[in-house]
């Protein structure tokens, strides 16, 4: 890898791109990478020959889908990088990043995944370089990872949509908290030709990256599926889960998705709630995500400045020191005796006052 990373930084310079890449990562070229096909003229395949054209290619295809969907780009990669901190993350990875994957062994090479996610930079800042041509400032292990997520697992796709695009498609679904964010799941496989019905699933944050791409069939308990029919008490109940921190979508996340559903089923009561159970997991498939949105608690910084703020925030230690410089006055006073004046102080000294 060093050694393709040297290749880059040697190709970039040598055909004087250092400084206007844009000319070259332009939107004009719709197959970059079609040369790859051909071979060198010892044989050798042009993609071993010009590996650094391969990664400008790939760079190309992600700044056109981060410039198209920038929020749709951000949440795919949150879900991704929550279930890869889980700790149940070698069941629900799937799919699997394969340079992170031992052919020979089938061995997870999670911490090597995890160093890669910690370098990867706000992905406005990702796009940013790119416009900008600072290929330099871009380590081609993030650039390898998010082209393997954003264009070759593309499918299913999210798309961010508004809430009254929403409510128009869905006038039958009452929301009555706004979402931070709701994605559109595009994917192209139905359920049924049947009349289906709609219902709300709310899990934990890291089991929506394997629902996307595998549906319901890889839950581990598919006898304990719940759809709500209503959105209301069901979203006091569902958890807020840490998030990727450089998210713009929140690095605290409640997501709950809008399924729908075709098949049998039972209608239960659960908390005065309608809930639908035993639903074939074969015929469920979600529609959106509901993201409710959240930072990490920061300092206050509205508390005052300057000698006031001082204060403040040193409330405790002044009155403890006024009242020391009480009890000595009064010790004074009392005694009229300095020796019993100084035996003060040095009591005051020993509090630390």
């Amino acid at each position: 890898m060093l050694q393709i990373r040297q290749q880059q930084k040697c190709y970039i310079k040598n055909n004087g791109h250092s400084e206007n890449q844009e000319n070259f990562i332009s939107q004009d070229d719709e197959n970059p990478s079609s040369a790859l096909q051909e071979s060198g003229d010892n044989g050798t395949p042009i993609h071993q020959l010009n590996e650094p054209l391969d990664f400008l290619g790939k760079i190309q295809a992600l700044r056109k889908i981060l410039e198209k969907d920038m929020m749709a780009c951000d949440a795919k990669w949150t879900l991704f990088v929550a279930t890869a901190f889980s700790y149940r993350n070698t069941f629900k990875l799937k799919p699997f990043p394969p340079r992170f994957l031992n052919d020979t062994t089938g061995e997870h090479n999670i911490d090597a995944l995890i160093m890669v996610i910690n370098d990867t930079p706000k992905l406005n800042v990702v796009l940013h370089n790119i416009i900008g041509g600072q290929i330099d400032n871009m380590d081609p292990e993030v650039i390898e990872l998010l082209y393997w997520l954003l264009i070759q697992q593309k499918e299913p796709g999210l798309r961010l949509v508004d809430l009254e695009e929403f409510n128009e498609g869905l006038k039958d679904v009452n929301i009555l908290q706004k979402p931070t964010h709701i994605f559109e799941v595009i994917d192209s496989k139905g359920i049924s030709n049947s009349p289906t019905k709609l219902g709300f699933y709310g899990q934990t944050l890291d089991s929506y990256y394997s629902i996307i791409y595998n549906g319901f069939s890889e839950v581990p308990n598919k006898e304990a599926i719940k759809l709500y029919a209503d959105l209301g008490s069901y979203l006091s109940t569902t958890p807020y889960d840490a998030a990727w921190g450089a998210s713009q979508c929140g690095s605290l996340i409640s997501c709950i998705a809008l399924c729908e559903f075709a098949g049998d089923y039972k209608v239960v009561a659960q908390g005065g709630d309608q809930v639908y159970k035993d639903v074939d997991p074969l015929k469920i498939r979600m529609r959106y995500l509901l993201f409710y949105g959240s930072r990490y608690p920061v300092e206050d910084k509205t508390q005052p400045v300057g000698f006031k703020g001082w204060g403040l925030s040193r409330k405790y230690i002044l009155s403890l020191t006024a009242y020391m410089i009480l009890i000595c006055s009064i010790a004074v006073v009392n005694s009229g005796d300095r020796g019993e004046y100084f035996k003060t102080l040095e009591e005051c000294e020993r509090w630390n006052c």
